[in-house]
C-alpha cells in the first residue's frame, strides 16, 4: 500500500494543506496504535478485529494474483492448473521460510492450498515485482502492485482465474474523541482518495 497507493497521494497532500507534518512508518507487525503514539494505521487483513478503543474505517477489499514476465513463461511454461505451480520458480510475500503455502480461490468458491519453495522472499512488493519483471520467477502480488507493469506487458496474469483470499483494507484508529484536525483532515483525504483502488470488488487489473 505504501509504495503504490500512498506514495502520489501523500506529496498531493503536503501540497494542499502545508502546515501539517506526516511521519510514515511501513512495517508488517501488528502494532500497538496507543502504547506506540500512532494516530493512524492503515491494513490489510482477512477478517476486521478490534475492540471498543478503536474505530475502524473500511476502504475496500484486495486480491493478490499470480504474475509473471513473458520472458519467464516462454522459458518455462505456463501452469494449467495450481498444483502445476509447485514445479515452478516461485516469489512469494512473507518472512524467509523454505516451505510456503499459497491459498487461492476461484470464482466457483474452490480453494486450493499450494505449497512452494520461493527463490525469494521479501515483504516488499516491488523488490518481488521487479524480480518477477526480470523473469525470474511466478509472484502472487497484489494488482496494485502490478497494475503498471502489466499495463506495459512486462508482466502477464498466471491462472487467472484463481486469487488469494480477499483482504479488507481499512484505516484504524483510536476513538475520534480527542482526534486532532490534523489527524481527522489526513483520515478523510485518504479515505477519499484511496477507496477508488479498492471499489468495486478488486477482481480485474
Amino acid at each position: 500500500i505504501v509504495q503504490q497507493v500512498l506514495t502520489p497521494l501523500l506529496p498531493e497532500f503536503l501540497n494542499a494543506w502545508p502546515a501539517i507534518s506526516v511521519h510514515v512508518m511501513a512495517t508488517n507487525r501488528r502494532v500497538d496504535l496507543i502504547r506506540e503514539g500512532i494516530d493512524l494505521a492503515l491494513r490489510v487483513r482477512t477478517k476486521l478485529d478490534t475492540d471498543a478503543e478503536f474505530v475502524v474505517r473500511r476502504l475496500g477489499t484486495a486480491s493478490a494474483y499470480l504474475v509473471a514476465s513473458p520472458t519467464y513463461l516462454q522459458r518455462h511454461g505456463t501452469p494449467g492448473t495450481p498444483q502445476e505451480l509447485s514445479a515452478h520458480t516461485t516469489l512469494s510475500f512473507n518472512d524467509p521460510q523454505i516451505d510456503v503455502r499459497w491459498t487461492l480461490l476461484n470464482n466457483h468458491g474452490e480453494e486450493e492450498h499450494i505449497t512452494v519453495q520461493p527463490q525469494l522472499s521479501s515483504n516488499d512488493f516491488l523488490v518481488l515485482t521487479e524480480a518477477a519483471v526480470q523473469g525470474r520467477g511466478i509472484a502472487l502480488l497484489p494488482s496494485v502492485a502490478t497494475q503498471e507493469e502489466q499495463r506495459r506487458g512486462q508482466l502477464v496474469q498466471v491462472l487467472p482465474q484463481w486469487r488469494s483470499p480477499e483482504g479488507i483494507v481499512h484505516c484504524i484508529y483510536p476513538s475520534r474523541r480527542g482526534m486532532i484536525p490534523a489527524v481527522r483532515t489526513l483520515l478523510d483525504f485518504l479515505c477519499e482518495r484511496m477507496s477508488p483502488h479498492y471499489q468495486p470488488r478488486d477482481t480485474t487489473l
